[in-house]
């Protein structure tokens, strides 16, 4: 058994175990809460006549199934990979490809709302503004930090490092051999 891959391993079903976390938190949580507080303004604008709602209700699209999805295939197949009798996918190559597959949904899907985040901030810097704003900083005026910030700020930003990550442990061990030598009997 070769001990950096299975060290490498070890780390990688940490960090999809903490993108796991993350996203279930983003699902569970933070997308219901912002949906009862869309509903509780569009139902008080609706008593007072006013047409105006600062608080839209979240609806999933693609990119959020396809982000729920991989984290979802990539935290077992970590701890496959370490605590698996035999390998579920002989060929090398093709193991490399069907786990560089999430990781670059993750990494494709997370970098466009990156870009949609700084394509919205360049236009409200255009705009004359009263006080300075950083959209990715989650820092109060008095220099505590929003709990739910930081969520959003993980959910967009965890994923892009795991997509990353997963890069590097599958270069490694497609250059460094498997974790299993052809050697060892599996029974």
């Amino acid at each position: 058994m070769a001990p950096a891959i299975f060290g490498l391993r070890l780390w990688m079903a940490f960090v999809t175990l903490f993108n796991l976390s993350i996203i279930i938190a983003w699902c569970a949580y933070l997308i219901p809460l912002n949906n009862k507080y869309a509903d509780i303004a569009a139902k008080a604008d609706h008593d007072t006549y006013n047409d105006f709602n600062p608080i839209q209700r979240y609806e999933y699209y693609w990119g959020d199934y396809a982000i729920i999805i991989a984290s979802v295939v990539l935290f077992p197949a970590y701890l496959y990979s370490i605590w698996g009798k035999k390998p579920l996918v002989s060929n090398k190559y093709t193991r490399a490809f069907l786990m560089l597959l999430p990781a670059l949904f993750l990494i494709g899907v997370q970098l466009r709302q990156v870009d949609v985040t700084l394509m919205f901030i360049k236009f409200v810097v255009d705009r004359p503004r009263k006080s300075g704003f950083n959209p990715f900083s989650c820092a109060n005026s008095d220099g505590s930090v929003n709990a739910d910030c930081a969520l959003i700020q993980s959910h967009i930003f965890v994923p892009i490092v795991t997509g990353f990550f997963t890069i590097i442990e599958v270069a490694v061990t497609l250059f460094r051999g498997p974790l299993h030598s052809a050697k060892e009997i599996y029974h």
